[in-house]
């Protein structure tokens, strides 16, 4: 088995009725690197959250995402 963790920064902003809309989503390769880069986005986002997932490449199956860092509004994830 071929399994690696990612980790992804993802972004939101807020929309003018206040709902939130998600930016694209940022792929970082360390744990610690995607809590730093949360920390700089969250002064200009609504709401930002990191989260990892691992995977496994030879099977394409993927454990459920775990939550690392929520940071401005709530968000659900689903």
């Amino acid at each position: 088995m071929a399994k690696e963790t990612i980790y992804v920064v993802q972004t939101w902003v807020a929309g003018k009725r206040g709902q939130l809309i998600a930016d694209p989503p940022i792929p970082m390769t360390a744990e610690d690197a995607a809590v730093r880069r949360a920390y700089r986005l969250e002064e200009d986002k609504a709401a930002v959250m990191v989260f990892a997932q691992t995977a496994d490449s030879e099977t394409g199956d993927y454990d459920d995402p775990r939550i690392i860092l929520r940071l401005g509004e709530e968000v659900e994830m689903g």
